[in-house]
């Protein structure tokens, strides 16, 4: 069961961030989770940089 939501949660990287701010609001809706929280939006920086270069690349720009 896990693994089918695990598989689920990363057809699309665009619901894959859907999902990471979704979980990064609750954790500072719970307010213990302010260190958690800058991480996760660190790892959505990343994966966002990650995505603009691979475009790029696709455009054959760089």
């Amino acid at each position: 069961f896990l693994d089918g939501c695990h598989r689920r949660m990363f057809v699309t990287s665009e619901r894959n961030t859907k999902l990471i701010q979704t979980a990064t609001y609750r954790l500072f809706l719970w307010g213990d989770g302010g260190h958690a929280a800058g991480i996760m939006i660190d790892v959505t920086r990343r994966m966002q940089k990650r995505r603009d270069h691979a475009t790029v690349r696709a455009h054959g720009t760089n």
